[in-house]
Order: structure tokens, then C-alpha cells, then sequence
């Protein structure tokens, strides 16, 4: 869910309204990619999700995790998710010292923004069934 929301107001209960599919939040609120890594593949298995939505590595920002143990944490899970051939959208998390960030209108520009709607569209055009979301 996040800290600092309700439910009611959280990412996959947004979603699952605005996409009307089955959403399962799988998070833990304050895991790190390490501890993501240690049941990411248990939860797949559980859920059987058709399309992860993965969003780590915020916590290991704040707790000054290495970039390259947080990538390689991320990528184990990446390749897990394509061994059981579950498609997988990765969402970036901003890095720590963004506010600082004079932000421009060449930077915004770098920035590689995507609608998950669009997305989650495009993924489910031939698909007979409505795919579960499992974030």
C-alpha cells in the first residue's frame, strides 16, 4: 500500500478502479530489493499474476543501498519473471536527491514517461481474457 495512504487511495486500489482488473498487491511496505528478491519468485508462483507491475528500490535509496546491489537485485527479479514468462513493467523510483534537481524543460524531456494504461492496453489487445495485475 505505501506509507502514508489509506486503501482506499492506494496505488493498486487506483488502478484496479481505473483499469477495472483484478489488482493484487504483493508489496510490503519498507522492503528493500534484497528482501523483494527473497519472495519475488514465491509470490509468482502463488498469484500467477499475467502481467508484474514492479515497483522497488525506494527503500534502498533511503537506506543507502548501493545502485549496483539495488540493479542487481532488480534484474534477478526481471529475469525470474521472464523464466516463467510473466511480462514485466518496472517502475523507476526517483533518485534521492531529485528536489535539489533544477528541473527543465530539456530535462523533463530525458525522461522516458509512460502511461501504464497505455500500456496495460497495448499488452492486453489479444488477449481472451482480463489479465490479473499483480504489483
Amino acid at each position: 500500500m505505501g506509507h502514508g495512504t489509506t486503501q482506499e487511495f492506494s496505488y493498486p486500489t487506483v488502478l484496479s478502479e481505473l483499469s477495472g482488473r483484478t489488482v493484487i498487491n504483493a508489496g510490503i511496505s519498507g522492503e528493500t530489493t534484497e528482501q523483494g528478491l527473497t519472495r519475488f519468485q514465491h509470490e509468482l508462483e502463488k498469484h500467477s499474476p499475467d502481467l508484474v507491475i514492479l515497483i522497488e528500490g525506494g527503500n534502498d535509496i533511503l537506506r543507502n543501498v548501493s545502485q549496483s546491489t539495488s540493479k542487481q537485485n532488480l534484474a534477478k527479479m526481471i529475469t525470474t519473471a521472464q523464466e516463467l514468462n510473466i511480462p514485466l513493467v518496472l517502475l523507476g523510483v526517483p533518485e534521492k536527491n531529485l528536489r535539489q534537481r533544477r528541473i527543465t524543460p530539456n530535462w523533463l524531456k530525458s525522461i522516458n514517461w509512460f502511461s501504464i494504461n497505455h500500456c496495460y492496453q497495448n499488452y492486453s489487445k489479444n488477449r481472451s481474457s482480463s489479465p490479473t495485475l499483480s504489483i
